[in-house]
């Protein structure tokens, strides 16, 4: 559609930016957003035979918080109209009527007890939610160097260099390949492979052999994960010493070394005061806390967005981010990302409002999930909980607590899916106010007035000498959009898995609709409505790939490569190439749908055929003209 309707409708989209914010300020409409969005938006509404890819991205938006546009996004029947009488719904018949999700199967985890959250409320349990034991560490039979590996105390920071008893149960194959994967180099990387982690944290001593024992199997790749970032360098100089003499990789490299460093590490034992054996023990207790029966939110998504996370941070340039942020920001951030879905049942905050849970009445229906995760992970380290053993600030006063405290806390509870577009609008309305005011206000002299300086550039500028007397309103709004950003990478990394590489792509959206399809059924037993993409019979796994990564994951990057300019560098192309990877996918079902109807096929092909012979009359046509 052209003329006055668009530009109506353009209007109504436009509005988002204008709504009050969380943080209280009325903001501009972003062009930013507004161009990137608004693109994609003509591109799905213009297609009006898709109806799937129509229908599908509504059910994205709808999820992601999309309804402050105010029905812009309203290519098919509102989800109220779609409500079906679910009394009618046979979940078996559709199970045998619909395409069959092929998802690669999770293996056998260690043993993991389930969190009491009381979120199960339905008569039936299901099978998947049974509890299961702890990992019973003392019946690992670690004897003579392996019980535990000490060094000497590292003489920058006084601790002593500590391994887990998990990974000293590894192989020293194992250890081998874990040391170069989690090296403070590769760690940095954004196509780091945490399915690989996450397979080589089983291979202990014990199940190395063809006979099999009686023994709990142990999968831990958050510990190992969380402990490589988290005790960084003291963790890899304990993974390099405890391989003896076998301490290269077949590259002939030394796979735990810590030389050469990227570009800022930083050593939160040192400076913190955090105890590695403290820091595990936290972690390993956090990582039972997982269910690890969920195809999607278990602990390898945790140790996933830990890691992608502490990517990102490294992704910003070091001469800033050592003026803009603290290393305390960034271990509480990162510590927040370890538990940030800690006891998730494996289903959205919609099922638990609408199935009328425990939880949904604990929390009063606001941020439901993403409050009890703060809930449970803080009475690990602050509540009833707490033991000596993980209790990760004891060396910390009870002002550096409060203060962690409250940066988690935000962190969180910015994770919740459905606040994802107002949390958008809000940043970019903020850096375009600190881009705008910045120039205006600069009066310095410049080789290039004119230049547009990004962001992370102004921050560094502004916050630089923090302890400067006068306040104006530029430095309160830079203040603020670190603080804002700073929670946002936490949620820019819980939605990252559509902008890794192609192999861990498939991955996530396979079992993330899996954990969706999965929670639609149940929804369907319990006679409530069905949540926006966990319809099995409607969700086309392209379409719903497709959506999330032109509506969502391409204009958070595409913000955050406006603050962090190696994001623009190094993400976007990758998510461009998963748009095309999920649109190829598309047309290749629907070429196999074909072979399955041979009249539908062979009159597309003869239709195909008509088109094509035409096209040929008039290219000669034009020929003939031209000469």
């Amino acid at each position: 559609p052209q003329g006055p309707y668009r530009a109506r409708r353009d209007a109504k989209f436009f509005s988002f930016g204008r709504r009050k914010s969380s943080i209280g300020a009325k903001n501009r409409p972003s062009p930013l957003m507004t161009r990137e969005l608004l693109q994609c938006f003509h591109e799905v509404e213009d297609n009006k035979e898709d109806t799937d890819q129509q229908s599908n991205t509504t059910a994205v938006l709808a999820t992601y918080g999309g309804e402050i546009f105010d029905g812009v996004f309203c290519f098919a029947p509102s989800l109220e109209s779609k409500k079906r009488a679910t009394k009618s719904y046979n979940p078996k018949f559709v199970a045998e009527q619909a395409p069959k999700l092929i998802v690669p199967s999770l293996p056998a985890a260690a043993s993991s007890p389930l969190l009491d959250t009381g979120t199960q409320d339905e008569p039936n349990r299901r099978g998947s939610e049974r509890r299961h034991g702890a990992v019973n560490i003392e019946a690992m039979d670690f004897s003579g160097s392996f019980a535990k590996y000490l060094t000497e105390p590292d003489q920058s920071s006084g601790h002593k260099v500590y391994c887990p008893p998990e990974w000293n149960a590894l192989t020293i194959q194992a250890r081998k390949e874990l040391s170069h994967l989690l090296s403070w180099d590769n760690l940095s990387l954004w196509d780091f492979d945490v399915l690989v982690v996450a397979d080589l944290s089983r291979l202990t001593m014990n199940n190395a052999d063809d006979e099999v024992e009686e023994k709990k199997q142990q999968f831990c790749p958050l510990l190992f994960i969380g402990w490589a970032i988290l005790c960084a360098p003291l963790a890899q100089q304990a993974m390099e010493g405890s391989l003896g003499n076998d301490c290269s990789d077949p590259c002939g490299k030394s796979p735990g070394s810590t030389t050469p460093r990227s570009s800022y590490p930083y050593d939160f034992c040192g400076d913190l005061k955090i105890d590695p054996d403290t820091v595990c023990n936290f972690l390993r207790q956090v990582e039972q806390g997982y269910r690890f029966e969920n195809p999607y939110h278990n602990n390898i998504h945790a140790a996933d967005v830990t890691q992608t996370l502490h990517c990102l941070l490294q992704l910003m340039e070091p001469d800033y981010a050592d003026k803009i942020y603290t290393t305390f920001d960034f271990f509480t951030v990162l510590l927040a990302a370890t538990f940030h879905d800690i006891g998730h049942p494996g289903t959205n905050n919609l099922f638990e409002m609408n199935a009328r849970t425990t939880l949904a009445v604990k929390y009063n229906d606001n941020s439901v999930l993403e409050s009890m995760h703060s809930a449970v992970g803080h009475s690990l380290l602050l509540g009833e909980e707490k033991k000596e053993e993980w209790d990760v600030f004891k060396h910390w006063d009870n002002g550096q607590i409060g203060r962690a405290r409250t940066i988690m806390i935000k962190a969180i509870l910015a994770t919740d899916m459905s606040t994802h577009f107002p949390s958008v609008g809000v940043l970019a309305s903020l850096v375009e106010k600190v881009q705008v005011e910045y120039m205006e206000d600069d009066t310095e002299e410049e080789e290039e007035p004119n230049e547009r300086k990004t962001p992370l550039y102004i921050l560094s500028q502004i916050l630089a000498v923090r302890e400067t007397v006068e306040e104006n309103p530029l430095k309160e709004k830079c203040s603020e959009l670190a603080n804002v950003t700073l929670k946002f990478l936490l949620h820019a990394a819980d939605i990252s898995n559509p902008a890794k590489k192609n192999k861990l792509l498939v991955y996530w959206a396979d079992r993330a609709l899996a954990e969706f399809f999965d929670q639609g059924d149940r929804e369907v037993e319990l006679g409530i409505p069905i949540s926006p993409l966990c319809d099995r019979r409607t969700v086309k796994r392209a379409d719903s790939q497709i959506g999330f990564l032109k509506f969502v994951i391409r204009p958070t990057y595409a913000l955050l490569g406006e603050i962090l300019p190696r994001v623009k560098e190094e993400v976007i192309p990758i998510i461009d190439r998963n748009i095309n990877y999920w649109t190829r996918e598309k047309s290749r079902m629907s070429l196999i749908t074909l072979t399955q109807h041979p009249a539908m096929g062979n009159a597309m092909m003869r239709a195909a055929d008509f088109e094509k012979q035409n096209s040929d009359i008039g290219e000669e046509q034009e020929e003939e003209e031209e000469h």
